[in-house]
């Protein structure tokens, strides 16, 4: 009886020890797959990290050559900057000639005395001069008007080449960029106003001029409505109409006159 109760109690254990058996194996089969599994992620990950380096090493490249371009562009626009405001800067010294010879003409008109006529007049020759400046301050100031709208469209054509740029670089130098054209656009406009007065004034005396010495060519008084040696305003010119012999009657484009009266142009400063 002792030997089958031993014989059972073996049987029993190795039953057992089956069954652990299998059950580790069976454990180690699942450990195995799950790290088969995980070289499998680690090989992807891998793949996928080499993957990013080269993209990295591709975006560097990249923007590199955006920098370069960019770089180039901004010189481009610097240069075109600069060539706009060499070329005011050139035209300043005819603009100011021009006026120049017209307030020269202006102040021949005057004697030391502060009122009475010069003997020395302005010519024909300088009466065209005139003209001609103002001819040519009318093309500068179109100039001026067409030049601006160039840059215009050049800094709108600028911006459309940096679209693609990261903002920080578009930031930065495109309030460098508008900083410029303002202060460009800021000295043009001064020149425009400048040329607008300085048209005002000589269409003003031209005109004057002109309509004077066509009403009184006809032989007739003109009929302003005020007395001898009372003053006609017109902008900032005036007029002082005496009578005097046709022994003094001068053939100066300035001094308009027939026989019986005679004109003079007095220039005065707008705080007169």
């Amino acid at each position: 009886m002792a030997v089958r109760l031993e014989t059972k109690e073996l049987i029993q254990e190795a039953d057992e020890l089956t069954k652990r058996n299998a059950q580790l194996r069976c454990q180690i089969l699942e450990k195995q797959k799950k790290i088969s599994s995980l070289e499998i992620e680690s090989a992807t990950l891998s793949q996928t990290l080499e993957l990013l380096h080269k993209e990295f090493d591709t975006l560097q490249e990249k923007v590199k050559e955006e920098r370069i371009y960019y770089e180039k562009v901004a010189k481009e626009m610097n240069s075109n900057l600069q060539g706009q405001q060499d070329w005011i800067n050139s035209h300043k010294l005819e603009k100011t000639s021009s006026a120049i010879s017209v307030k020269d003409i202006g102040e021949k008109l005057l004697d030391h005395s502060g009122g009475s006529l010069s003997s020395e007049l302005p010519s024909a020759e300088e009466m065209t001069r005139a003209k001609q400046g103002l001819e040519l301050i009318q093309v500068d100031s179109a100039s001026a008007k067409l030049d601006e709208l160039k840059l215009k469209q050049r800094i709108a054509q600028f911006q459309l080449k940096t679209e693609g740029f990261p903002c920080e670089i578009k930031t930065a130098e495109t309030k460098i960029l508008e900083e410029e054209h303002q202060a460009l656009l800021t000295d043009k406009g001064g020149e425009l106003e400048y040329l607008q007065s300085l048209q005002e004034r000589i269409g003003l005396f031209l005109s004057s001029d002109l309509d004077l010495s066509s009403r009184l060519s006809s032989g007739a008084k003109p009929d302003v409505g005020l007395e001898e040696d009372e003053w006609v305003w017109a902008g900032l010119a005036k007029a002082q109409i005496w009578p005097v012999p046709p022994s003094s009657v001068t053939s100066s484009p300035i001094a308009i006159c027939n026989g019986s009266f005679k004109i003079r142009i007095l220039i005065v400063s707008s705080n007169d």
